[in-house]
Parts: structure tokens; sequence; C-alpha cells
């Protein structure tokens, strides 16, 4: 019983990390706060998920040599800076699309 309770406790941290610090998707009051950080060796992350009753589908790759970081979403961003994005939750169903410099 204890031990099914400290597996499921781990797999709950280890979805936090990915989603949280990876994925970078951090939900706030009135909007979203995206922060990818691929890890070294990663060159691609798709994710899809629901999010606030409907859906955040997300897919982060490497961006080429020499190349800036570009950041591209169906939402309303609110402010952008370098590798973060803070994005509407507007629409319902929302996709993210970055090239990150690694």
């Amino acid at each position: 019983r204890t031990s099914a309770l400290a597996l499921r406790q781990a797999g709950a941290e280890l979805i936090i990390l990915f989603v949280h610090h990876i994925l970078g998707v951090q939900p706030q009051e009135h909007f979203l706060r995206i922060r990818p950080r691929l890890l070294p060796g990663l060159r691609r992350i798709r994710a899809a998920f629901p999010f606030r009753g409907s859906r955040l589908e997300l897919d982060f790759g490497n961006a080429q040599k020499g190349r800036p970081a570009r950041f591209r979403t169906n939402g309303e961003v609110l402010e952008s800076d370098g590798g973060e994005r803070l994005i509407a939750y507007r629409p319902r169903y929302i996709w993210v699309k970055a090239q990150l410099i690694s």
C-alpha cells in the first residue's frame, strides 16, 4: 500500500518535471507562460493534453545553427522575451510551435 502511493507520487513528480521544466508550461491566473528547454540530445518534443476544458498542443524543436529562436501560436501573445512567451487563454484550443536555440 505504501509502495503504491510512493510510485504514484514519483510518477506525478516526473510528470511535473516534464511539463513544467522541460516543456515549460506554467499556467498563471490570466495567461499561460511557455518557457521550453530541450535537454541535450533531444531534437524535438511534441505533446498534446487536455487543458482548461480544451486542448493544448506543443511542438518544440531545435533551430538551425545561426538562426534565432522562433515561436508561433494561435493564441494572443501578451509578452515576448527571448525564449519565453506569455499567451492569453483565448482561444480555448491553443497550439504553440517553437524553434529553440540549444
